[in-house]
């Protein structure tokens, strides 16, 4: 068994933040962040501990990132926080020939189960007919669909001919 006092000693990896290893950028934020008011530059090498040059690198750094500002000649002082970015609405499907992929993938999907289901009234002729109104892109991607479904189910699907505004496509 270990001996009790390497039990008690911490792993080297699970070393907690120490003023060692933070960042002089760190430093000065935290500087600022214990301060109160305004704070000149050489009130943060003194409280930092780090190097006139370190400090005004990191102070510069932080200044262009929007994390401190700079109240007057050689005063800093933190940014106020930034509100969060409103979030971003959702893009619209892209619309094929008036319809949304999924509408397409969805109206021949039920068309392929249940040819009946072809609305002529409003869709125009089934897919595979002469003059059919079904996007090509649509067509070839519910093909693309069709034959990964064989692929993967093992199935043979009986191959369909799709034609697109009156030209033939498929086999």
């Amino acid at each position: 068994m270990f001996p009790p006092e390497a039990a008690a000693a911490p792993a080297p990896e699970a070393e907690l933040e120490t003023e060692v290893n933070k960042s002089a950028r760190e430093k000065v934020l935290d500087h600022l962040t214990d301060s109160e008011g305004p704070q000149t530059v050489a009130e943060i090498i003194q409280g930092t501990g780090l190097s006139r040059n370190t400090a005004e690198q990191a102070i510069h750094r932080a200044a262009q990132a929007g994390q401190i500002e700079r109240v007057g000649v050689g005063l800093y002082k933190l940014a106020p926080p930034k509100p969060p970015p409103p979030p971003r609405p959702e893009p619209p499907a892209p619309a094929i020939g008036g319809r949304t992929y999924e509408d397409w993938m969805t109206l021949m999907e039920a068309w392929y189960a249940n040819p009946a289901t072809w609305d002529v009234a409003t869709l125009g002729p089934a897919p595979g007919q002469p003059g059919c109104l079904v996007p090509m892109q649509a067509s070839m991607m519910f093909a693309r669909r069709l034959e990964r479904r064989e692929k993967q189910d093992g199935a043979t699907i009986p191959k369909i001919r799709l034609s697109v505004r009156g030209r033939s496509r498929g086999s």
